[in-house]
């Protein structure tokens, strides 16, 4: 298996979350969208377009292998942390998300969610946190899971 960003035709697909798989983390109450809200995923879901046409190019977008940027679950877990307040650095979106190119693309992402989404009060206590810890049966770090994402990470790749 290869990375898609290093090399694009060799790309391995990473499953979506769908029914019977359980998400990358919990998702927070329902809640009504406001108008910050909404221009924050309407921005994020055509960021998401632009830059898998720039990373696989526009005649491959839609092909297997070619649509993880950033999986659907994820994109929503961004936009329910952004709407509570939980990410004012490139470390709480990945802690919110655990999102794989948290790295690359993250701050982007944090100045955008700072531009957009107001900052709460001060007074207010942190919300709990969005996300769910996952720990990996072989290398024993958090946030990935051996089974069903062992190419997160450099050390499971190498034992399997």
């Amino acid at each position: 298996m290869a990375c898609g960003l290093c090399d694009p035709e060799n790309m391995f697909q990473v499953p979506d979350t769908g029914q019977g798989i359980e998400s990358h983390g919990l998702r927070t109450k329902d809640y009504i969208p406001n108008e910050n809200d909404k221009v924050f995923r309407q921005w994020l879901s055509n960021w998401r377009q632009e830059t898998n046409e720039y990373t696989f190019g526009k005649d491959r977008v839609g092909r297997p292998g070619c649509s993880n940027i950033m999986l659907d679950d994820t994109l929503e877990l961004i936009c329910d942390a952004a709407h509570n307040n939980l990410i004012a650095s490139v470390v709480d979106l990945y802690k919110e998300t655990r999102w794989h190119l948290t790295d690359k693309h993250g701050q982007t992402l944090v100045d955008k969610i700072k531009e957009i989404i107001p900052a709460a009060p001060s007074s207010k206590p942190h919300p709990t946190p969005i996300s769910k810890t996952r720990k990996c049966s072989i290398c024993g770090q958090v946030g990935h899971d051996s089974e069903r994402f062992p190419a997160l990470c450099r050390i499971c790749v190498s034992v399997i």
